[in-house]
Parts: structure tokens; C-alpha cells; sequence
């Protein structure tokens, strides 16, 4: 496990981020053609890692969110939290919809930003 100043840090937690998003698209990817009804796996895996998405996005400082606001910081973790409580009354067509199109460009936003903060830290 990584230490406490490592698991606080927003290139930790972007790290993190990238890699939801890649498996998000993955599953995505790999159901077409699918019903995605039809696979309660699959969308058991979705929700999970929209909602650990929506998490690290809510533990990224307050300084690097204002210092990019192309990013949707606020409706990742808004989309946790809508997950997570309202577990009740869900629409999975929405969520399959977010795994489609609105994932892949955050997932380039992203990795460019991790670009960005790994060339400012000369790592």
C-alpha cells in the first residue's frame, strides 16, 4: 500500500481515475451489440467504477479542480453520489449512455492532465 503523503496526492488519485475510466470503456467496448440488461455482471462492474470514479474525483484538491474546470469534477462525484444513494430508482440506459460517450472524453482529459502534472513534477 502506498504511503499516506502517495495515496493524498491528485496525481495518485488521477492515476486512479485513468484507470476506471479505461476499464469503464473496456466493458463498454466489449458488450456491443449486448443488451446491457442482459449481463448484471457487467453492469454490477459499471456501477462500481463509476462510483469509485466519482470518489477519487471528490479527493482531488480543490486547487488542481479550479486549475482545470474543462474537467467534470463535480458530476463524477455527483454521479457517485446519485449511484450510491439512489441505488433504488436507477436507469441503467443512463449510466450505459455516460460508459459510451461521456467517458472516453474525460479519459483523454485525463491522460492529458496527467501529462501536465507529471511534467511539472519532473517525474
Amino acid at each position: 500500500m502506498p504511503n499516506l503523503s502517495t495515496r493524498d496526492s491528485d496525481l495518485y488519485r488521477i492515476d486512479h481515475m485513468i484507470s476506471f475510466c479505461e476499464k469503464i470503456v473496456k466493458f463498454s467496448r466489449d458488450a456491443e451489440g449486448d443488451d446491457p440488461d442482459s449481463s448484471e455482471m457487467r453492469i454490477l462492474a459499471l456501477l462500481r467504477l463509476f462510483e469509485t470514479l466519482g470518489e477519487a474525483a471528490g479527493k482531488v484538491s480543490a486547487e488542481l479542480r479550479s486549475a482545470h474546470p474543462e474537467i467534470p469534477w463535480l458530476a463524477a462525484s455527483d454521479t457517485r453520489n446519485r449511484l450510491i444513494h439512489g441505488y433504488d430508482d436507477l436507469d441503467y440506459s443512463i449510466l450505459w449512455y455516460a460508459a459510451e460517450h461521456n467517458v472516453p472524453p474525460l479519459l483523454v482529459q485525463l491522460v492529458a492532465l496527467r501529462i501536465e502534472l507529471t511534467n511539472l513534477s519532473g517525474d
